[in-house]
């Protein structure tokens, strides 16, 4: 599965801005391994935010971007139902809200 998604995020031209909510999946998928190595908060954020995603590989990226940031994954697990990932969503949120500085 990995190398099917290294192989999309290599498909978009790298020199074009990223974001989290850009239209191609590419971009996205960018836009969360740029986050995986930054510093700010509002990145922070936006990958939790890419936990509720549509797109289990959006998912999944945002999910080991944290874990590489935070040293924790909260029992998150990308494949799982929605119903079943609302937990650790929620405990995501809570974390992000308690270390607000």
């Amino acid at each position: 599965m990995a190398v099917g998604l290294a192989t999309v995020g290599g498909c978009t031209d790298p020199s074009t801005v990223v974001g989290f909510d850009e239209a191609d999946p590419g971009a996205r998928i960018r836009a969360i391994q740029q986050a995986g190595g930054q510093e700010d908060r509002q990145s922070l954020g936006k990958l939790i935010e890419a936990l509720d995603s549509d797109d289990p590989a959006v998912r999944f990226l945002a999910v080991r971007a944290l874990e590489k940031r935070t040293g924790q994954t909260f029992g998150y697990e990308h494949f799982a139902s929605r119903s079943d990932r609302e937990a650790a969503m929620k405990s995501w949120q809570d974390w992000f809200e308690r270390t607000k500085s």
